[in-house]
């Protein structure tokens, strides 16, 4: 929390307190480290539904799925404009995926030890 006092503006043109309970800072100490950490923010895995974006690059993605039972997620790929899962060598289209997320990168840890 800051010690001064901070006005807004709002798009109505009414001016409020602003309150920085919960903001967060980063401090970066060059252009290149600020560039770094907004990379990094912008990488962070987040759910992005169907009716907002599909993914530009045919590859394997977690899913979220509509079904009547409730929702359930499980992998699924985005292969040539479509929503498909992969059983032995048959392709089925599926149509009941409400959000996709970009898989992590798995850990590269050190081996042996307490990793």
């Amino acid at each position: 929390m800051s010690d001064g006092i901070m006005i807004t503006i709002g798009d109505d043109g009414e001016a409020t307190l602003y309150d920085d309970t919960y903001d967060i800072t980063i401090h970066c100490e060059s252009k290149e480290e600020q560039d770094e950490v907004r990379k990094a923010l912008e990488n962070i895995p987040h759910w992005i539904p169907v009716t907002e974006a599909t993914p530009t690059e045919d590859d394997d993605y977690w899913c979220t799925f509509g079904a009547e039972t409730g929702w359930f997620v499980d992998w699924c790929s985005w292969y040539q404009g479509r929503w498909v899962v992969w059983t032995d060598d048959t392709v089925s289209e599926v149509s009941n995926v409400i959000a996709w997320c970009k898989p992590m990168k798995p850990y590269k840890g050190v081996t042996g030890g307490n990793d």
